[in-house]
C-alpha cells in the first residue's frame, strides 16, 4: 500500500469507529486523509513561510521505526523511554448479553498483549523492556488503545497507563489489566500492578454521563503518577508508594457555542463538548499541566490547557488551541504542544507549537502526522511519537535538535475555506425527479428537502469535503452508507407523508449540525 493510501485508511479507519460520548479513541488521531488529498492547510494557515518543510537549522532523525502506536515518551539521562498502544489480538472481545438474551454474534473488539515499553540507548539501539501490555481494537475498524502515558522517577522506576475500549468497558468481560497502571522496573522488566480505574469508573462514573475509560496521557511528580482518563473526562493521581487511587479533577465539558439552544444530548443538552484529556506534563514550577483533546467534532481554537497547583486548584494556562496530543517544557521553561490535527473539519495535518500562556503561539513543526507525545532532554534535543494511530507497523520516533531556536510563525485558528458554497435552505423533487445533496464539512448543502409521498425519489450524495459523511433517516432505515472525500452515493426512498429528520451520523457531526429535515407530501 502506497503512502497516500495508508493516510487515508488511517483516517478512515479513525472517524469511522465505533464511539459513544467520546469521539477520542486512544491517540486520536485524525488529520492523514487531507494529507494524502493534498489539503495541507486551509485559511489563516495558508500565509505560513516554507510549510511542510524542517526549518532552518533544525535537523531530524528517524530513531525508532516500525512501530505500533507511538504514544508517549520520558528522557533519563541519555536514555529515551517510549510507549506502544501496540495492535489488539486475536482474542475476540464480546459484549456481555443482557439476562435472557442470547449471546452477541459478533466480536466488539480483538485484544492481545501486544503493547509495550522500549528504550532508546544512546549509541542508537532499541531494547522492548516490557512487551506484554493489555492492547485493544476499538471500534469497527480498528483504532487501537492499550500502554500510553509514562513516567520515570529517575531511579530506576518507570510508571504506564494503559488504556481501555471506552464505553466498551461495562460491556464487557475485564481482565483486569485494562485501564491499569503499572510500576516497571526498568532493570528487570518486572511489572507491579498498582490500580485499576475501570471499576471505579463503573462504579462511579466521576463525570456523570455514559460510563466510558480510557486511560491516556500521564507524568510522575514527588511519588505521585498523575493520569488522564480521555474516555471518562477526569484527571487521576496514584500514590506510587501505596497504590491508594483518587480524582485529582474532572474535566468535564467544554463550551460549544456553535452547538446552540439545542446543546449535546450525550452532555445533557448543555452546549459542550467533552473536554478529553489527553497529555499530562509537570512544570517547572511544580505545576500539573494537562492538554485537551476535546471531544468531535474537534473544532478548532476550543482546545485550551490546563494547569493546577499542588492542592488540585485549576486554572487555564494557555486556550485557543486544537486537540491537544503531546505536552513537554524546554530548558528554559517554555512549553511546547503537539496539535493532533491543527483543524480536524478541514482535515489539516499536525503541528508542533510553542505556546504563549496569552493565547499567541508560535508554529514550529507543520507536516506531522498524528503526532503524540513529545520530551526534551537535557540539550533540549526533542523526540517526538509521530503516526501514533492508523499506521500498523508503521509509527516513528522522531530526534529533532534545533527545535528551540526555531522563530515560527504565528499560529491562527484556520477558517473554513472561502470557496465552500452557501447551503442552499430547501431543494424539492415532488415530481419524483432526482435529488443531489451536497455533503461538505460539517453540513448537509440543503437543510430541508420536500419529495412526493409514495414515490420513488433517488437521492444522490456527492462528498465535496475532506471527511467521510452519509445521510440517515431513522424512521425510514435510510442509510448511504459511508461516503468517502470526492466520492458519491445513492439511495430511493418511498415513504408515506409526514416529516423526518435527517443527519450525518459520522462522530460529532450531528452534534455540530449537519441536520435536515425532509418532508414528504
Amino acid at each position: 500500500m502506497d503512502h497516500a493510501k495508508q493516510l487515508v485508511s488511517a483516517s478512515r479507519s479513525i472517524r469511522e469507529a465505533r464511539v459513544n460520548r467520546r469521539t477520542f479513541t486512544g491517540g486520536i488521531a485524525v488529520s492523514a486523509a487531507a494529507l494524502a488529498l493534498g489539503n495541507r492547510f486551509v485559511g489563516a494557515q495558508d500565509a505560513s513561510p516554507a510549510a511542510g518543510t524542517t526549518p532552518d537549522g533544525v535537523t531530524v532523525e528517524t530513531v525508532a521505526s516500525g512501530l505500533n502506536a507511538p504514544r508517549y515518551i520520558a528522557v533519563d539521562g541519555d536514555t529515551v523511554y517510549f510507549t506502544e498502544s501496540g495492535k489488539g489480538g486475536d482474542s475476540a472481545v464480546f459484549a456481555t448479553p443482557a439476562a435472557g438474551t442470547p449471546a452477541a454474534a459478533d466480536p466488539i473488539s480483538q485484544r492481545g498483549y501486544s503493547g509495550k515499553l522500549s528504550a532508546i540507548a544512546a549509541d542508537g539501539t532499541v531494547t522492548a523492556i516490557v512487551e506484554d501490555f493489555l492492547s485493544y481494537t476499538f471500534g469497527a475498524n480498528g483504532e487501537i488503545v492499550g500502554a500510553a502515558g509514562l513516567g520515570l522517577d529517575g531511579n530506576g522506576k518507570a510508571y504506564v497507563a494503559v488504556g481501555a475500549p471506552g464505553p466498551n468497558v461495562s460491556e464487557i468481560e475485564l481482565t483486569g489489566d485494562e485501564d491499569a497502571i503499572y510500576e516497571i522496573d526498568l532493570a528487570t522488566g518486572e511489572k507491579k500492578l498498582l490500580a485499576n480505574t475501570a471499576p471505579y469508573e463503573i462504579e462511579n462514573n466521576p463525570d456523570p454521563a455514559t460510563v466510558d475509560s480510557n486511560l491516556y496521557g500521564a507524568a510522575f511528580a514527588d511519588g505521585k503518577f498523575y493520569v488522564a482518563d480521555a474516555g471518562g473526562n477526569t484527571v487521576y493521581v496514584v500514590d506510587v508508594a501505596t497504590s491508594e487511587l483518587s480524582v485529582f479533577d474532572i474535566t468535564g465539558g467544554v463550551e460549544a457555542p456553535f452547538l446552540g439552544e439545542a446543546g449535546n444530548p450525550l452532555r445533557g443538552g448543555a452546549a459542550e463538548i467533552d473536554s478529553v484529556p489527553g497529555p499530562v506534563a509537570v512544570g517547572p514550577d511544580g505545576a500539573i499541566y494537562v492538554g485537551l483533546v476535546t471531544g468531535g467534532p474537534f473544532p478548532a481554537g476550543l482546545a485550551p490547557i490546563y494547569s493546577y497547583s499542588p492542592d488540585g486548584t485549576r486554572s487555564v494556562y494557555a486556550s485557543g488551541l486544537t486537540m491537544v496530543g503531546g505536552l513537554a517544557f524546554a530548558s528554559d521553561g517554555t512549553l511546547y504542544a503537539t496539535l493532533i490535527s491543527s483543524d480536524f473539519v478541514t482535515g489539516a495535518p499536525g503541528l508542533l507549537v510553542r505556546v504563549g500562556a496569552d493565547g499567541n503561539h508560535t508554529v514550529i513543526l507543520d507536516d506531522l502526522i498524528v503526532p503524540a507525545g513529545i520530551a526534551f532532554d537535557a540539550d533540549d534535543t526533542l523526540y517526538l511519537a509521530n503516526k501514533s494511530t492508523g499506521f500498523t507497523d508503521g509509527g516513528e520516533i522522531l530526534k529533532y535538535t534545533g527545535i528551540t531556536a526555531v522563530e515560527g510563525y504565528a499560529f491562527a485558528v484556520p477558517t473554513a475555506d472561502a470557496g465552500t458554497a452557501a447551503a442552499t435552505p430547501e431543494a424539492a423533487a415532488t415530481d419524483g425527479s432526482a435529488v443531489t445533496v451536497k455533503l461538505e464539512d460539517v453540513a448537509f448543502d440543503q437543510t430541508e428537502i420536500t419529495i412526493a409521498a409514495d414515490t420513488d425519489v433517488t437521492f444522490v450524495f456527492d462528498n465535496v469535503g475532506a471527511l467521510p459523511h452519509d445521510f440517515v433517516i431513522d424512521e425510514l432505515s435510510v442509510n448511504s452508507g459511508v461516503v468517502a472525500p470526492g466520492g458519491n452515493a445513492s439511495v430511493v426512498i418511498n415513504a408515506p407523508a409526514g416529516t423526518y429528520t435527517y443527519y450525518c451520523s459520522q462522530v460529532g457531526h450531528r452534534e455540530a449540525g449537519m441536520v435536515g429535515t425532509l418532508t414528504v407530501e
